[in-house]
């Protein structure tokens, strides 16, 4: 899963047994580098097993191919705090790669964390014409002008996502919740916790609880927020990785609870502190 991509398969099924034949691989060809940055990124994401992904990480950052894995180059950066490294790469991955779709909500994401929030909106206005039927494109872009205060092309973005696809991962259902309370509409906001809960208790993929929290982050009622981040957590969610960085828990990072979460993730750098 890459920012909430994917939400309908088993991912510990699936990280089991991708686990378990990348291993098999690297038996036969200790030099595969592909297969070593899909079985480091599940280290990180399925495992949170920081010391293993930040050693290979550290390797990556003088390669010749940097950026072109999206996970241990970009993702794990980003969610790491590393945006000036991240930017780096996405640069040289779309210089090398321009075409490739991947590249450019990520950008817009980094962007946005490097308080560049101009050339974010510039970047995804520049993409949205190019990429107006691709089902991560719209739903990535919605997620970040939402984060970039663009409401309006957010639930755009959203509507026309909805109306092509009939896939609702998680993600996508608390896209729909926020756009509902920002509208007013109770109705509409019952629905998608519903659904969203539902997804839960049928022990569903695509972090359904994490984004429970960032339903009621984004409504300011902390305390149900952090019933769904210990969810989310006993869970082990993939989105749980996104704990040090996510916009939307800045409200919490002085919490104890907040900061307990972050020492039992397991992150290997100090949490943000922000000023009471």
């Amino acid at each position: 899963e890459v920012g909430g991509f994917s939400g309908l398969i088993d991912q510990k099924k699936a990280w089991t047994k991708a686990k378990e034949l990348s291993l098999q691989v690297l038996e036969l060809d200790s030099t595969n580098i592909p297969i070593k940055n899909l079985l480091h990124f599940g280290y990180f994401t399925y495992d949170w097993n920081f010391e293993l992904a930040e050693k290979y990480y550290q390797t990556r950052l003088n390669s010749d191919d940097l950026g072109r894995d999206l996970g241990m180059d970009v993702i794990y950066p980003m969610m790491t705090g590393r945006f000036s490294e991240t930017l780096l790469a996405l640069n040289n991955r779309i210089s090398k790669m321009p075409q490739t779709i991947w590249s450019y909500p990520p950008k817009a994401g980094v962007l946005f964390f490097l308080d560049r929030e101009d050339e974010a909106i510039a970047l995804l206005q520049t993409c949205d014409s190019l990429f107006t039927h691709h089902i991560y494109y719209l739903q990535e872009s919605a997620k970040w002008y939402y984060y970039l205060g663009d409401y309006e092309k957010s639930k755009n973005q959203l509507n026309r996502l909805t109306a092509i696809f009939p896939d609702r991962p998680p993600i996508v259902l608390w896209l729909g919740t926020v756009h509902e309370h920002m509208d007013g509409n109770e109705e509409g906001i019952a629905k998608y916790l519903s659904e969203l809960n539902k997804r839960y208790e049928n022990g569903d993929s695509g972090s359904p609880a994490w984004f429970m929290a960032l339903y009621y982050c984004h409504s300011q009622d902390y305390e149900s927020a952090f019933t769904w981040l210990h969810k989310s957590y006993d869970r082990h969610e993939m989105e749980m990785a996104w704990l040090r960085e996510e916009p939307l828990l800045i409200p919490l990072r002085n919490d104890q609870r907040y900061l307990e979460l972050y020492a039992k993730v397991g992150f290997p750098m100090e949490p943000h502190s922000t000023p009471e």
